[in-house]
């Protein structure tokens, strides 16, 4: 089995409103087992046992913030 991992990406534009439709659409996916917004940082930390960066920019979209790149 895969161990979990937090992954974290940067996007712009981010602001409480959208940090909240950003955890609402990503919480809702069954591999994700935690997710924090920092909007400060302008980051996504989702934390599961693969890689969701299409699930994250789809939830950029969502809410309506640009997906800039995943932080290595």
């Amino acid at each position: 089995m895969f161990k979990s991992k937090v992954r974290s990406y940067l996007v712009d534009g981010l602001t409480e409103e959208k940090a909240q439709a950003m955890v609402a659409s990503l919480r809702g996916l069954n591999d994700v087992e935690g997710v924090d917004v920092s909007v400060s940082r302008s980051t996504v930390r989702v934390k599961s046992r693969r890689d969701l960066e299409d699930q994250v920019k789809l939830a950029c979209n969502v809410a309506g913030v640009k997906y800039r790149t995943k932080v290595l």
